[in-house]
């Protein structure tokens, strides 16, 4: 039985039981001259692709103790009016210093970055600002340096192999390598750089800084959505640029193509579009609303999208399912309104076809990765080597099997796209379960030692009927994960996925499960497909008996909440 770690899945996710289900030259990964770009600029160094930058930094260790634990409370986040302004972050900057490829920074600020994917305690992804203390300091001309740390790729090559396929598709891609982190002198192991979309990096690959930025997680151009956009770098507020791509997505037929190009530039938005399905960037706007960032050109007046968060990419294990079409994807309203639309179908898929034919190249790509491999290897950790193996063969197999299948698709005309845009994000109380558990430590991973229970749900005021309880626990990145997974079917079960503090493990304490103390999924699977039901809190955990050795016993109970999305 394969336990699926919501650490894969996707805040977007519908909150519903029902799962949906020759010579080829390498690419050059720290591309994203698409605009003006010196390439002899300093910051071509930063992102040298064949380069591992050295990063140690200093700070001290209660500060270290603050960045690790600060993590995102998704219940006071999404519950409530959560549509009237952007996700607020929870991290603080700490002061350190840093040494740089052996060039000294001192009083920095340094913090975590991330939503949930990445959250991680003992690695978690950091930006470091540069100039935190004093004005105009920089390295290689950056003031901010992002450092992600992977937690959803084990073969640390999506990112990079993404922007460098985004940037050949010529749009703005951030420019991306890879860093070797200590902190504090204990190695935190191989990180990926990823340029920073902050003023200087529109200056860079467009020439002009002035424009309107915003971001986007879980965010869309519908009414009553713009207020989700993040405005950035101090840019207007007011979000009425926003607005007019909501009002043109309004537009008549006859009219939409013209309206919309207006304010979007629709060229660009095809090739994202289309590499965003190519690349299976299943957590990205097409798919999910999430991570990207929008750009009002001065230089055209339109909005530009660029990606973000592409860290879960070539991989045929989504949350979509099998029903859902190779060649599309459409939750979110732009593309939604454009494949509705009979030429904006057409632009869109002769858009696909012309990137599979001058950007996709398999073997190119496939070079890529090969230089990437000989690069990274010796900076993995012991730990690391078979899941990042693993995940290097996955998209060795996706990349030539991806086009195969899209060209094989479209070859009998355009699908249909029958699924719903993606609803609103803000949570509510859809249900709740509760149980007992029985079990021995390391069931986690040795499927000797799992052991039983009891589950009970209730979902949309429905009791469920579950079979056989089966529960497993042990330790995951520095954190305890309990799971208690009720058998719905032969090849279909429910469970609560807990993530719980190593230092709160004692027998005879009722643990809150509120995302301050213990964070808690409820996932669904049915085959090969897995889907957050939703995010569990307003309940307890506890424990009767604990120990950490492979082998110990470890039981006891909880009754929890779960919250999702409202029915429809």
């Amino acid at each position: 039985m394969r336990l699926y770690p919501p650490r894969l899945m996707t805040l977007a996710l519908a909150f519903t039981l029902a799962c949906r289900p020759a010579d080829v030259a390498p690419l050059d990964t720290a591309a994203g001259d698409t605009g003006p770009g010196d390439t002899e600029l300093p910051s071509d160094l930063l992102f040298d692709p064949d380069h591992v930058i050295e990063v140690e930094i200093e700070l001290e260790v209660g500060d270290w103790d603050t960045i690790r634990d600060q993590h995102r409370n998704i219940l006071d986040l999404l519950t409530g009016d959560c549509m009237a302004g952007p996700i607020e972050s929870p991290y603080s900057y700490v002061q350190a210093s840093a040494m740089l490829d052996g060039e000294r920074f001192e009083a920095i600020g340094v913090r975590k970055k991330g939503l949930l994917g990445s959250d991680n305690p003992d690695k978690p992804s950091l930006k470091l600002n540069m100039d935190w203390a004093q004005d105009g300091v920089t390295y290689l001309g950056h003031d901010m340096l992002t450092f992600n740390n992977a937690n959803q790729d084990p073969s640390y090559l999506d990112q990079c192999l993404g922007y460098g396929l985004f940037a050949a598709a010529g749009l703005p891609a951030s420019r991306c390598n890879f860093a070797h982190i200590t902190v504090n002198g204990a190695d935190l192991g191989l990180y990926v750089q990823v340029e920073s979309i902050r003023r200087p990096y529109w200056e860079h690959h467009l020439g002009d800084d002035s424009g309107n930025h915003y971001e986007g997680t879980l965010s869309d151009f519908r009414q009553g959505w713009t207020d989700t956009f993040d405005a950035k770098d101090g840019n207007s507020d007011d979000r009425s640029d926003l607005q007019g791509v909501v009002d043109a997505l309004d537009a008549p037929d006859d009219q939409l193509l013209v309206e919309l190009g207006e304010v979007l530039d629709l060229d660009a938005f095809y090739s994202y579009w289309a590499m965003e399905v190519l690349t299976g960037h299943w957590d990205g706007y097409a798919s999910a609303t999430n991570n990207f960032h929008v750009y009002d050109d001065p230089s055209s007046g339109k909005f530009l999208f660029v990606p973000w968060g592409i860290d879960a990419l070539f991989d045929y294990q989504q949350p979509f399912g099998p029903s859902v079409p190779e060649s599309v994807v459409a939750r979110s309203a732009v593309p939604r309104r454009l494949y509705e639309h009979q030429d904006g179908r057409a632009a869109y898929h002769a858009r696909l076809l012309e990137l599979m034919d001058t950007v996709w190249d398999a073997q190119a790509i496939d070079a890529e990765i090969d230089r990437m491999v000989a690069l990274v290897t010796p900076y993995l950790q012991a730990d690391e080597v078979g899941a990042f193996e693993d995940g290097v063969a996955v998209i060795r197999a996706y990349v030539p099997e991806r086009e195969a299948r899209i060209r094989s698709e479209l070859s009998a005309g355009a699908p249909d796209w029958d699924e719903p845009l993606r609803g609103e994000s803000c949570l509510v109380d859809v249900g709740g379960m509760k149980g007992t558990f029985e079990t021995s430590w390391g069931s986690l991973t040795d499927d000797s030692l799992q052991g039983g229970g009891d589950l009970t749900l209730e979902w949309y005021g429905e009791n469920i009927p579950l079979g056989q309880t089966i529960s497993l626990v042990g330790e995951e990145q520095g954190q305890a994960v309990l799971a208690v997974l009720g058998v719905l079917a032969p090849t279909s079960y429910v469970y609560p996925y807990f993530l719980i503090p190593m230092s709160d493990l004692e027998p005879g304490v009722a643990l809150a499960v509120d995302w301050n103390q213990v964070r808690a999924y409820a996932i669904y699977v049915e085959g090969n497909n897995a889907s957050v039901l939703g995010y569990i809190g307003d309940g307890t955990l506890s424990f009767d008996e604990i120990g950490t050795a492979v082998g110990d016993p470890v039981s006891g109970s909880f009754d929890v909440r779960i919250f999702g999305g409202a029915a429809e």
